[in-house]
């Protein structure tokens, strides 16, 4: 069976056994376990002064990397505080959309 998903989440929960594709060509193929242990969990932040919210997040102790796209968060207290980091960037005023994601799928 062939599926095509950006979700690995769901198609994990769907297979056992996980092929990768990239511009058509097959560039990996594992056990979904080894894909959940090996994926990369982050947080992707846009906020309008970027600038300014990542001195705000560093200020309470996070490690956001600016990019052309936003904020990158991928340390391990980022995802699980995905809920309070609009609380912090509140009082710069500056609205946000906070974004979880992981490694393979889309972070939009």
């Amino acid at each position: 069976m062939f599926l095509s998903s950006h979700l690995l989440a769901e198609v994990a929960r769907l297979a056992t056994r996980i092929g990768i594709l990239h511009h058509g060509r097959l560039i990996g193929e594992h056990d979904a376990d080894h894909l959940d242990r090996h994926r990369r969990r982050h947080v992707r932040l846009a906020t309008r002064d970027d600038h300014a919210a990542c001195a705000v997040l560093r200020a309470h102790g996070y490690r956001p990397e600016l990019g052309p796209a936003g904020l990158l968060l991928t340390d391990s207290r980022a995802l699980p505080a995905v809920g309070r980091m609009p609380q912090a960037l509140a009082r710069l005023r500056t609205p946000s959309r906070a974004r979880p994601g992981r490694s393979g799928g889309t972070a939009r």
